[in-house]
């Protein structure tokens, strides 16, 4: 077997057309600054083993991107072309995306260790979101007349134009995906894209370049500069002819984003961290429902920020419910992500592993009671850690509070709906959310109330690229996806004229 991985590795990495140490402007693959000296390791998490480099732009590197990109919108080679025109080549890019699934899904398996089964469908679902959007481009009526009932002699337009050039900065856990979710909308629209993609999981977004080139995209619309949040990051965000900037990651480095902004008054759409809480009721269907908790904690190791990570159950089926995720837990295969039978990866960085594991000892300092999982109990290569539960959580524990992005779950009970939803809401973030219920009034009840911007009814984990994206309090700020995340990136212009009376 290890064989077999490790022949499938090789492939892959062979398989790469966007050479170690590159980043893309202008419609080419180029080296930046300093790039063979200050090339980034490329660590595989399953195994430890460094399989490549990738480059560290500096602000120069993203200057020169950024310009590239402002010149191209400028020209009007994108930004002028009918919404026709751009959907035409949005839907020949997603066509080439399904023919090179397997490379891009792999690349993310080797770069984040998720597996491969997860990473296809991040590949497929990408594919099917620029159809999507490319049909908004196409069906869009960018010019619309506005009835003015109460100024006869006039005419009252709206009118939306792109932005200009988005910044787009993303995360690890969902490489390729999370990219696309932000830049395919402004791409759609008539923008010019700047991505940057984690440092530690690059590869993906950098074959994706070469498809958009390859699809018909014009040189310098869509870029992509790889490197280190401290200097790439920071050049991106506070460059003067960024026009919108579009950010998914921590409320730390979400905080920053929105100062940096805040620096040319340009708006901002932040997807930050989460802390969701799952509801189980005692006359929910309990199989379906332990099912979907565990899947709504261990889905991509708790790499998500919508991780079911607290779970509340109604106090008469406590035991019933926490057994049944117990035996959902032990199903969970760990191990390399180009394995078949493999659901559950490694986290992907020595950094992250360790943080996690330190949020597991604390929940033990912290006096827990820790059911199935904690810390690793071998030693042997890859940063995995195991499905781990605690119980008898209280709102003041650090792991009710903090977010953990790994495969741990608190669990607490409650005996009203009212003492559930004030636990639910006992959190500063509010992405994600569920229920469980086979009551209508209880199903509403929390979906009207639960301070969360998404909320799941007897489901979890579900997203639809025609149903917006939404952080509320510490989790965020603007939409994404759907039509609402095409808007995002238009500007809209009042046009009114006097035709004289009637």
């Amino acid at each position: 077997m290890q064989t077999n991985v490790t022949t499938r590795q090789n492939e892959l990495i062979a398989a790469r057309r966007v050479p170690d140490n590159c980043i893309f402007i202008g419609g080419q693959c180029v080296k930046p600054k300093g790039a063979d000296a200050n090339a980034i390791p490329l660590i595989n998490p399953a195994t430890e083993e460094v399989i490549g480099t990738c480059a560290d732009a500096n602000a120069e590197d993203v200057n020169k991107a950024v310009e590239n990109a402002h010149e191209a919108f400028e020209s009007g080679i994108w930004s002028k072309r009918s919404g026709n025109e751009r959907g035409a080549v949005l839907r020949k890019i997603g066509q080439l995306m399904r023919e090179n699934r397997d490379l891009l899904a792999g690349l993310d398996v080797l770069n984040c260790g998720k597996p491969t089964s997860y990473a296809l469908f991040d590949v497929d679902s990408s594919a099917d979101l620029l159809d999507y959007y490319a049909e908004i481009a196409e069906t869009d009526e960018v010019s619309r007349v506005v009835p003015l009932t109460n100024a006869p002699g006039y005419v009252g337009k709206e009118k939306r134009f792109p932005r200009g050039v988005v910044g787009v900065i993303t995360p690890w856990n969902f490489p390729l995906k999370m990219a696309l979710w932000k830049s395919i909308p402004a791409l759609a629209s008539g923008n010019t894209v700047v991505l940057k993609p984690s440092e530690v999981a690059p590869w993906s977004c950098l074959e994706f370049a070469l498809l958009c080139k390859e699809g018909g995209l014009p040189d310098g619309v869509f870029n992509v500069v790889i490197g280190s949040g401290k200097e790439t990051g920071v050049a991106l965000s506070h460059h003067d002819k960024i026009s919108y900037l579009a950010f998914t990651g921590s409320l730390f480095t979400g905080k920053k984003i929105m100062h940096a902004a805040s620096d040319h008054v340009i708006p901002v759409t932040l997807e930050l961290g989460g802390k969701s809480p799952l509801i189980v009721c005692k006359d929910a269907d309990l199989s379906l429902a332990c099912r979907s908790a565990a899947f709504g904690i261990f889905f991509n190791q708790g790499e998500a920020c919508t991780a079911a990570s607290r779970l509340l159950i109604e106090e008469d089926v406590y035991e019933e419910v926490l057994k049944g995720v117990l035996e959902e837990a032990k199903k969970i295969v760990s191990g390399n992500g180009l394995q078949e039978n493999v659901n559950m990866g490694p986290l992907v960085s020595k950094p992250q592993y360790e943080k996690v594991l330190q949020l597991i000892q604390t929940g033990f300092d912290e006096g827990l009671n820790c059911v199935f999982g904690g810390l690793p109990k071998e030693s042997g290569k890859g940063y995995f850690v195991p499905p781990t539960i605690f119980t008898n959580a209280e709102t003041n524990n650090t792991l009710w509070k903090e977010e953990v992005f790994g495969p741990v779950l608190i669990t607490k009970t409650f005996r009203t709906n009212e003492e559930a939803l004030a636990l639910a809401n006992a959190t500063e973030y509010g992405l994600g959310s569920g229920v469980f219920s086979t009551n209508r009034d209880t199903l509403d009840y929390f979906a009207d109330n639960i301070e969360a911007g998404m909320c799941s009814l007897n489901t979890y984990h579900f997203s639809s690229h025609e149903l917006p994206w939404i952080g509320w309090k510490h989790s965020g700020l603007g939409i994404g996806l759907a039509t609402h995340g095409y808007y995002e990136y238009t500007r809209l212009k009042q046009i009114a004229e006097y035709v004289g009376d009637a």
